[in-house]
């Protein structure tokens, strides 16, 4: 089945005669794979994965949000069942880094300044991160940009595609400053906020993250901090 609402840019999989919905580290400009075409609100999505009973494609930023489309898969001169979906304008989600101690390690990467440089690093709990650490944090779901995307294009890296909308992001329950949110350079699908682990957060290996934007709020994912 379909999450009760997707959004532009979100990744989608059909799978057989249902549609689970995970976010993926992806990127294609594929419209059409082994001669099948995922289509919805009429438009060929781009794919990121073909097998015999699995699609991945990317919901296109030109589809509306706040509507209800129609999604279906064409293969050669089939055409699937359509299955309706409503497109939010954001439903974010950070990616997942699960480790032995942490099963909901986000995929978030500590980023430190030292006097003999700079290093980056998963805050997981063998390397955790401390207060005033930049956060790189990979998620989807942050819903439009300030820039025109096609439809499985690379994120430009100069300038780089901002979220309209600011995300809070809080760790361990405390608010953190957010430098950036925008679309990964780069990469297809992907974004990223680069945010500030503040002082005054409790140490811990799962210390929960939370992504709030477009009034959504993300699942929690854990980092570790010490």
């Amino acid at each position: 089945m379909l999450p009760p609402e997707a959004l532009p840019r979100c990744i989608i999989e059909p799978i057989a005669d249902e549609i689970p919905y995970r976010l993926r580290y992806l990127a294609s400009r594929v419209r059409t794979s082994q001669g099948a075409t995922v289509v919805i609100a009429g438009e060929p999505a781009p794919i990121f994965y073909a097998s015999s009973g699995q699609l991945n494609a990317a919901i296109p930023f030109d589809v509306m949000a706040n509507t209800s489309q129609q999604v279906l898969v064409t293969r050669d001169t089939t055409i699937s069942v359509p299955i309706s979906v409503d497109v939010a304008p954001a439903q974010p989600a950070v990616f997942l880094a699960p480790v032995a101690n942490a099963p909901n390690q986000g995929s978030i990467f500590a980023v430190r300044t030292t006097s003999s440089g700079q290093t980056s690093f998963l805050a997981d709990p063998s390397s955790p991160a401390t207060a005033g650490d930049t956060l790189v944090i990979y998620c989807g779901g942050l819903g439009a940009v300030n820039q025109t995307i096609a439809p499985g294009a690379a994120a430009p890296a100069s300038p780089a595609a901002k979220t309209n909308d600011q995300p809070q992001v809080t760790i361990g329950g405390q608010t953190s400053t957010v430098a950036f949110s925008g679309l990964t350079p780069g990469l297809v699908g992907v974004y990223q906020i680069n945010a500030v682990v503040p002082p005054g957060v409790t140490a811990g290996d799962q210390v929960p993250v939370v992504i709030n934007i477009s009034g959504q709020v993300s699942p929690a994912v854990t980092i570790a901090v010490k």
